[in-house]
C-alpha cells in the first residue's frame, strides 16, 4: 500500500488527519503521524492485525466494508497539527460531528483518549478573559449577545460587571465536560468554540434593566424573548430552542 500526503505538511506535531481510501475515509488523531503511517502499511503487507491501537482500529474499520481495490493507497489529509490536545480533541470532536455518514468509516461520536493525549492537554483550555465585553457599563442585570466569529448567542445575566469573570469560568468547565449527546444549552456555544477553534469571544449588551423601575424583570426577559423568537433557526444564531433557561437568580426574584 502507497502512503500519500495530500500536501506539505507539518509532520512532526501530533494532529488530526483523515486518512482517505479512495472515496471513504477515517477520522484520526496521533501523536505521530510519521510513525503511525509507517505501521500501517506494514499491518497492510502482514494481513493481520493483532492487539488494539490506532493502525489496529483503522484496519478494522476499512475492512468492515468492502474496499479491497482500494487499498493500493491511503492519501493523509492533515486537518489540524498542534501541541495543545485540546485543540485536537476539539477538531476531532467537529469533524465527528460534522462527518459525511456515507464517506465516513468512523462509528463513534465521540473522540478517544489514549493515554499520550494527556501530555499534551493544559490545565487551563479557554484562555482566561475569552469573552470581553463591548463598552463599560454599570452594575446592573442584563440581556446579551455572545459574539464569536459571525455568529451570537443570546443569554441575560444578573450583573453585567461580574458576569464576564464568572461566565469565562464556567465555559471552561463547559469545555472540559462536553458532552455532544448531553441537552446542556450551551453545547451549541461549546461547540462552534471547539469547531472553529475560535481565540475570542465579545459580549454585547442589549438590553440593561433599570432595577429602581417596576416590572424590570418582566422587561428584561420580554427583550430575551423578542430577540430569541426573532433569531432562533436563522444561520447567525447559535441558541436552539426560544425556551428561556431560568436561573436560580431568576427564580428567586420571582
Amino acid at each position: 500500500m502507497r502512503v500519500r500526503y495530500k500536501q506539505q505538511y507539518d509532520l512532526d506535531k501530533p494532529c488530526v488527519a483523515k486518512l482517505w481510501f479512495g472515496d471513504r475515509y477515517v477520522i484520526v488523531k496521533s501523536q505521530d503521524i510519521r510513525s503511525t503511517m509507517a505501521e500501517f502499511k506494514d499491518l497492510f503487507k502482514k494481513g493481520s492485525s493483532p492487539g488494539e491501537g490506532l493502525e489496529q482500529y483503522c484496519l478494522r474499520r476499512i475492512r468492515s466494508v468492502d474496499l479491497d481495490a482500494l487499498f493500493s493507497e491511503c492519501v493523509v489529509e492533515i486537518v489540524l497539527a498542534s501541541q495543545r490536545g485540546e485543540e485536537l480533541l476539539a477538531k476531532e470532536q467537529a469533524l465527528l460531528n460534522l462527518r459525511d455518514k456515507k464517506a465516513c468509516l468512523n462509528k463513534n461520536q465521540e473522540p478517544a483518549r489514549p493515554s499520550w493525549i494527556y501530555e499534551w492537554v493544559s490545565d487551563n483550555p479557554v484562555p482566561a478573559g475569552f469573552f470581553r465585553v463591548k463598552g463599560r457599563h454599570r452594575s446592573c442585570p442584563a440581556v446579551v449577545k455572545l459574539w464569536v466569529g459571525e455568529k451570537f448567542f443570546i443569554w441575560k445575566c444578573k450583573d453585567i460587571q461580574e458576569f464576564p469573570e464568572k461566565f469565562n469560568a464556567s465555559m471552561e468547565r463547559n469545555i472540559v465536560r462536553y458532552n455532544p449527546a448531553s441537552k446542556d444549552l450551551m453545547n451549541p456555544l461549546v461547540a462552534y468554540i471547539l469547531g472553529t477553534a475560535a481565540t475570542g469571544g465579545t459580549i454585547e449588551v442589549v438590553y440593561k434593566a433599570r432595577i429602581t423601575q417596576q416590572r424590570w424583570l418582566s422587561s428584561l426577559l420580554t427583550r430575551e424573548k423578542n430577540l430569541l423568537n426573532k433569531f432562533v433557526g436563522k444561520s447567525i444564531c447559535l441558541n436552539k430552542s426560544v425556551k428561556q433557561y431560568q436561573p436560580v437568580w431568576i427564580l428567586e426574584l420571582q
